[in-house]
């Protein structure tokens, strides 16, 4: 009978032993997620999500472009209000390079991200129609002026005023510079409008603006 029980007791000590092992090996260790940066174009901003698994809610997430690089800049971490665990990295291109990398730091832990950067977009050379308002009010038989300028202007090309309100408005354009980059467009009231009555503008290759103009038979206050 002593025997049986010192074998129990052996047993029973070996699976003791056995089940501290496993719950030391199991422990859960902080590490970084699995990371894929956004390519990001010269002068254009990107960022990503770092959530660190098993994050003690205190440590700070550091991010910097890697020493002798110099094609990424405003690299930024934020770190989200309601989980101290995740984090914001942002930022934005500076030079192109296909394999920009930054480094990630928690702690002791160590992580590199790639980011891809690319050539910026060429400026567009198309036409751009601009008006310094796009809403006006006047009084019936009196006048207002609105500027309109045209970025990468067509040579010897016109700025073109649709007229289709002329019972309530008059129009007219005049340019304003010699490159034909600015002209002053000229609403007239003609009669009271119940509402407000479109006057759109257009330019080749350009989208068309559209100002609204209303006519009142009471004097309009400048405020």
């Amino acid at each position: 009978m002593k025997k049986l029980l010192g074998i129990l007791a052996a047993t029973g000590l070996v699976a003791t032993t056995g089940a501290t092992v496993i719950s030391c090996s199991d422990e859960a260790k902080t590490a970084f997620p699995a990371i894929k940066a956004p390519d990001v174009k010269v002068g254009e901003t990107k960022e990503f999500d770092v959530e660190m698994k098993n994050g003690d809610s205190k440590t700070e997430l550091k991010a910097v472009e890697k020493k002798d690089e110099n094609s990424l800049e405003e690299i930024k971490v934020t770190v989200d209000s309601q989980n101290k665990n995740k984090f914001k990295v942002s930022y934005k291109g500076k030079e192109k390079n296909d394999k920009a990398t930054l480094e990630l730091s928690y702690g002791d832990l160590k992580q590199e991200v790639t980011v891809k950067v690319l050539e910026a977009d060429a400026p567009s050379t198309d036409p751009v129609l601009s008006a310094d308002k796009t809403e006006v009010t006047i009084k019936k038989d009196e006048s207002a002026n609105v500027k309109i300028t045209v970025k990468n202007p067509i040579k010897d090309q016109k700025l073109t005023v649709e007229d289709s309100n002329k019972e309530y408005v008059t129009t007219s354009v005049t340019p304003d510079t010699a490159g034909q980059t600015e002209y002053t467009l000229s609403l007239k009231g003609i009669k009271k409008t119940d509402s407000q009555k479109e006057v759109k503008i257009s330019y080749k290759d350009a989208k068309d603006i559209t100002i609204k103009v209303t006519v009142t038979e009471e004097e309009v206050l400048e405020i």
